[in-house]
C-alpha cells in the first residue's frame, strides 16, 4: 500500500501543477484576446462615427457578439441601420435578421422582408 502512495502522490502533484499551468495559459490568452478586440473596437468606432458603412457594420457586429464592447443588440441594430441606410448590403441583410428574430428591434416580419429585399437588389 505504501508503494502505491509513493507513486500516486507525485503523479497527483504533477497533475495539479499541470492543470494550474493550463488554466493560467488560457486566462492569459483570453486577456490578450480581450485587448485585441478592444483595440479593434476603438478603430472601428472611429470609422463608424465618420460615416464609413463598412466600419459601421463591423462595429455593429462587435456589439452583436460582445467582442471588444459589451454585448448590446440595440446598439448593434442602431449601427446596422446607419450602414444599411447607406446601401451596405451585408448590413441590410443583418438588419433583416435582427427584425426577423427581434434582436435589438421589435420583431417585425414585414420589416425583415423589406430589408432582405434591399440586400438582395445588388445581386
Amino acid at each position: 500500500m505504501t508503494t502505491l502512495w509513493k507513486i500516486a502522490t507525485p503523479v497527483a502533484c504533477v497533475a495539479v501543477i499541470s492543470g494550474a499551468a493550463i488554466l493560467w495559459w488560457v486566462h492569459k490568452q483570453k486577456a490578450i484576446e480581450r485587448k485585441k478586440f478592444g483595440q479593434a473596437a476603438s478603430i472601428s468606432r472611429v470609422g463608424a462615427e465618420q460615416g464609413d458603412a463598412r466600419a459601421q457594420f463591423e462595429f455593429a457586429s462587435m456589439y452583436y457578439k460582445g467582442k471588444g464592447v459589451r454585448q448590446d443588440y440595440g446598439e448593434a441594430a442602431r449601427w446596422l441601420r446607419k450602414a444599411a441606410d447607406q446601401g451596405y448590403a451585408k448590413a441590410q441583410d443583418a438588419l433583416g435578421a435582427a427584425y426577423y428574430y427581434g434582436q435589438g428591434v421589435p420583431q417585425d416580419y414585414a420589416e425583415a422582408v423589406r430589408w432582405y429585399r434591399k440586400a438582395a437588389r445588388p445581386g
